[in-house]
């Protein structure tokens, strides 16, 4: 709170500075600051669990502090891009593999990467196809078990529609139930 020759600036806002509305100013700010403290401890916590499943993960990561990490992050970016790199990301990497070659060594492993996230990648979509098709798959199965259990087909598409069972379970007894 700032407080000029007759008001209080709070956030941005202008308030007459009165004895009676400064005690209620005051409490409003200092709730105002615990949580934002609150919420800054439960953003670090959740960031440091993060990284310790990542240190699990990743066991190499372990060698390194947070700030070593965001050193690294940040030169491997700039060798990706083209860019001329800290003398430190050498001596870094070394600390996995002795006598690390940014030329030969750095390059190998960007490459490994982006053949991974590209393999991940390509997986991921393969996997949404397949999902789609099955999902449709099972619609057209589930239709075709309608018109047999005598169930019209403007019924059926409204059981799909509100989901009132799973267009899946195309067992012809749980059909006739409907």
């Amino acid at each position: 709170m700032i407080r000029t020759h007759e008001q209080s600036v709070v956030k941005g806002t202008n308030y007459r500075y009165d004895n009676e509305d400064s005690k209620d100013l005051q409490s409003n700010v200092n709730e105002y600051i615990r949580q934002i403290a609150d919420f800054m401890e439960s953003c670090y916590e959740e960031w440091v669990r993060y990284i310790k499943e990542k240190r699990k993960y990743f066991y190499p990561l372990n060698f390194y502090t947070v700030d070593q990490m965001v050193l690294l992050q940040e030169e491997i970016a700039k060798y990706r891009n083209g860019k001329e790199v800290s003398r430190f990301l050498g001596p870094l990497l070394s600390l996995i593999k002795s006598q690390c070659s940014l030329t030969e060594d750095l390059d190998e492993a960007v490459n490994k990467v982006q053949e991974t996230l590209l393999t991940t990648e390509q997986t991921s979509n393969f996997e949404n196809m397949a999902a789609k098709t099955s999902h449709e798959e099972a619609i057209r199965n589930f239709l075709l078990a309608t018109e047999e259990s005598g169930i019209s087909r403007k019924h059926a598409l409204r059981a799909i529609q509100s989901q009132e069972f799973d267009i899946e379970d195309t067992d012809a007894g749980k059909l006739n139930q409907v």
